[in-house]
């Protein structure tokens, strides 16, 4: 068995890890090991006990959830901000999978260890479970914006949140991985990715968009986008003044 590679103390690349006390992280920082995440790697299935929980650093994974036609949607875009595998959390299956939509690094940590943990750590059980009721807020937010909003907002709250995720102006993007995530026409996402260009809002080139107007990204996106944020940021800034190390 390979041995895991030692840890420094770079928890502050995910925000969650950061937020633990120091004595908290060193514990958990010594069961963990950085891996490398591949585009298209299911790291969960539905109806599957998972073995592993994942803390994204550089990464990206979307939530999917399926239709029983077939069809999919992402529901959330966990990245450095998020956790893959809440229902080791929650101790239940839960009708999803996590597929990797950006290769990158991230936490892994074993699902014995977690349960281990989360007993031993009440600072780390409590973050989880904070966590997980964000989650599902963010969850419930998505719905109503697929449902509700128009395709160009819904377009820019997307892409919103793959800045804050990954924390770069310039990512991969083609017109079918958003059709899928989203869940619209292909058709239909160019004509709003080709209308955000115009507006100098964005640029797009061959498979890669950049952000070339944050602002005017924001005034568009609809409110889903800083209510996701708002309520993301309130939990780790709450957990934050309650354990301050």
């Amino acid at each position: 068995m390979n041995t895991p590679p030692k840890i420094s103390d770079e928890r502050s690349l995910n925000v969650l890890l950061s937020a633990l006390p120091t004595s908290e992280w060193k514990k958990i920082s010594d069961v963990c090991a950085i891996v490398e995440l591949e585009k298209g790697q299911v790291l969960w299935e539905a109806e599957e006990k998972g073995k592993y929980i994942y803390f994204p650093i550089s990464s990206l994974v979307s939530l999917m959830y399926e239709s029983e036609g077939g069809g999919s949607i992402s529901v959330s875009s966990l990245g450095r901000h998020g956790i893959v595998g809440t229902s080791i959390i929650l101790g239940i299956k839960t009708p999803d999978r996590a597929v990797v939509t950006y290769s990158g690094a991230a936490y892994q940590l074993g699902s014995g260890l977690v349960r281990h943990e989360l007993s031993e750590c009440g600072d780390f059980h409590e973050l989880l479970l904070k966590y997980t009721h964000g989650l599902m807020t963010q969850i419930a937010q998505t719905a109503i914006c697929n449902r509700l909003h128009r395709l160009d907002q819904q377009m820019c709250r997307f892409i919103l949140e793959l800045n804050d995720e990954l924390q770069v102006e310039t990512f991969p993007l083609t017109h079918e991985q958003v059709a899928s995530m989203i869940g619209v026409r292909r058709e239909s996402v160019s004509l709003s990715l080709s209308s955000l260009t115009r507006q100098g809002i964005i640029e797009t080139r061959r498979g890669r968009v950049t952000i070339s107007d944050l602002t005017k990204l924001r005034s568009i996106s609809c409110e889903c986008y800083e209510v996701i944020r708002a309520s993301r940021d309130l939990i780790i800034n709450r957990y934050r003044a309650e354990h301050r190390s």
